[in-house]
């Protein structure tokens, strides 16, 4: 019990401080395992994703690079946790965006720790649902060259994948 409440202080806490500043919280949405938050302040769209769900229990540090080019370090889940998420993002809504990141974190993973999660997710990769605002999300994503396609994501990850 302790632990809901936690989290419910947590998202009430997350919202109160957005608003504070003059962020609309535009949805929040807890799913048992992760607490999703979409906020708008000045135009800008945000989200605030927090998964409560242990895959990895130590973070590792990470370059972060800013749109200016800079760099600070972060401390974040390695490279093959991310990649379990995103797997199981894309299994449960099936968004290109979620491949995209994979496709990224692909070539920064030891792919062997993951070697048979990857397989099962090869053999049982679906195109995405529809296509609609993921897409424009996707074209945010990629700052130069063209936007990928279902079937360019897939076979990359695909031939990434032994």
């Amino acid at each position: 019990m302790q632990h809901e409440e936690n989290w419910k202080d947590l998202k009430d806490k997350i919202s109160g401080v957005s608003e504070k500043y003059g962020a609309k919280v535009l949805k929040v949405k807890d799913t048992g395992n992760l607490l999703f938050i979409e906020l708008l302040l000045d135009g800008i769209y945000s989200e605030i994703d927090v998964n409560y769900k242990n895959y990895y229990t130590g973070p590792v540090m990470r370059q972060y690079e800013n749109l200016d080019g800079t760099f600070f370090d972060i401390l974040t889940l390695p490279p093959e946790a991310l990649i379990l998420e995103k797997i199981n993002a894309y299994n449960g809504r099936r968004y290109l965006t979620d491949l995209y990141d994979m496709k990224i974190l692909l070539d920064n993973a030891d792919l062997s720790k993951i070697k048979s999660e990857l397989k099962e997710f090869k053999i049982h990769m679906k195109p995405p649902k529809e296509k609609g605002p993921e897409e424009d999300r996707l074209k945010g994503l990629v700052y130069e060259g063209p936007i990928p396609s279902f079937k360019t994501l897939a076979d990359y990850i695909k031939g990434r994948i032994e």
